[in-house]
């Protein structure tokens, strides 16, 4: 039997000892003998030990190798091992564990994947990493190239991650520019427009709105969200809008009792910004657990939907707690009365370790009326008409609930001073319809 015959019967992904002899038409003997002469050669590899043990082809990740160290970050700042991320044949990845467990994942995996360069922040991180050789846009960047990316600049990813030697040492570098309270306005305008020239550091999360990290004095992380310095009305509309984000995550908090995110409007001379504090950050350096719905649906459901489906889907398989299900279909449908037109799956997100069998929801953010927000291509505030929407099979039991918590937000934003008299207009309607 050739070498080469082995990595071929590899290349459909890790298999064991039985099953390659059986593709082989070997004894599982005959298999063994070959594997120790010649395996480490020909770039093969075992993990996990007796009955478990599976054997994988390895493949090179753009000449970087192919074991990446895994490590956690606690909520002190502590930094743990947990093993190794090793690429194999056809794009996959195995996780290994202390010699004895192995999770083989089909491209990155589920956990990291929250973490590859998206939205407005992505293309800052694109650009600032300029030397690693990649395209010029994001979206052109290969499964390797992204991989690649979070092994070597990953110190800013979400959650408590972080995968290869040198992002591990990046980490240990980082030092935080403090800014003061009583000055956040005229910094963050600056961090604003550092932002929109590429040049903000930090996170790379996703979501297309423009925003910028940043570290608070007092210890908070946060990531800032921001209206376009001018006084045209679409200027005028977004910042409309980031006061309705606050206001609906207020009344999230208040009438359905669910966590949000932390929030403030901070407002400058020709800006409105939403600062969020972050909740994978604590303090200076810890960090905590999180991956979005996105990420947990596509590895425990992979048929995205809406939320409250996947919710309820989720439940029945035990990954989510009942009344986790029972709040996500309450947001879902809490969105749909706020005219939230953007509820996708990665504007929701849980607490969640790799070594564990169920997610916890975070607290919620990015819930706000986007129905209403300008669009690029269109020099004006484009004039929309609002309606209803019609109550599905998976949140008819909070239906009422959500309709009556809706109609306190757009209570409050019509009665805020804050919002832009164009605005509070388009609120009237809205709110006319509620009482129909």
């Amino acid at each position: 039997m050739a070498a080469s015959d082995l990595r071929f019967a590899l290349l459909t992904g890790p298999k064991t000892a039985e099953e390659l002899a059986s593709a082989l038409r070997i004894s599982q003997a005959t298999f063994s003998r070959h594997f120790k002469k010649s395996g480490t050669e020909e770039g093969l590899r075992s993990f996990g030990s007796g009955k478990k043990t599976i054997y994988a082809a390895l493949r090179n990740v753009l000449g970087k190798g192919q074991d990446f160290p895994l490590f956690r970050i606690d909520e002190k700042g502590k930094v743990k091992s947990l093993g190794e991320v090793t690429s194999i044949e056809r794009g996959a990845y195995l996780y290994s564990r202390d010699g004895k467990r192995s999770t083989t994942y089909p491209g990155i995996p589920y956990y990291l994947s929250d973490a590859r360069p998206a939205g407005y922040l992505g293309r800052a991180f694109a650009s600032r990493q300029n030397d690693l050789g990649f395209p010029i846009k994001i979206t052109d960047w290969s499964e390797d190239q992204i991989f690649i990316a979070l092994a070597t600049r990953g110190e800013h990813l979400p959650g408590n991650l972080l995968v290869g030697e040198e992002s591990f040492r990046r980490f240990q570098a980082i030092k935080w520019e403090k800014v003061p309270l009583k000055t956040r306005a005229k910094r963050f305008s600056e961090l604003a427009r550092l932002s929109i020239a590429g040049d903000a550091p930090g996170s790379s999360a996703a979501g297309e709105q423009p925003k910028f990290p940043v570290f608070l004095e007092g210890g908070v992380h946060a990531l800032v969200k921001f209206s376009p310095a001018t006084r045209q009305p679409k200027a005028e509309r977004w910042a409309d809008l980031l006061i309705a984000e606050s206001l609906a995550l207020e009344t999230i908090r208040d009438e359905f009792e669910i966590p949000v995110a932390e929030s403030e409007i901070v407002q400058s001379s020709s800006q409105v910004f939403l600062e969020s504090k972050r909740f994978d950050r604590i303090g200076e350096s810890g960090r905590k657990g999180c991956v979005s719905f996105s990420a947990i649906e596509s590895e425990w459901l992979g048929k995205p939907s809406h939320w409250s489906a996947s919710a309820r889907a989720l439940f029945r398989l035990k990954k989510i707690s009942s009344e986790d299900a029972e709040r996500i279909a309450l947001l879902d449908a809490f969105g749909a009365w706020i005219a939230n037109s953007d509820r996708h799956y990665g504007n929701l997100s849980f607490f969640h370790e790799i070594d564990e069998a169920q997610a916890r929801l975070a607290p919620v953010y990015d819930m706000l009326p986007m129905f209403f927000a300008p669009n690029d291509r269109e020099e004006t505030v484009p004039l929309r008409k609002w309606e209803p929407p019609v109550c599905g099979a998976d949140v008819v039991q909070v239906w009422e609930k959500a309709k009556s918590g809706a109609k306190v937000f757009w209570e409050k934003a019509e009665q805020d001073p804050r919002i832009s008299p164009s605005f509070k207009r388009e609120i009237k309607k809205v709110l006319k319809q509620f009482s129909e």
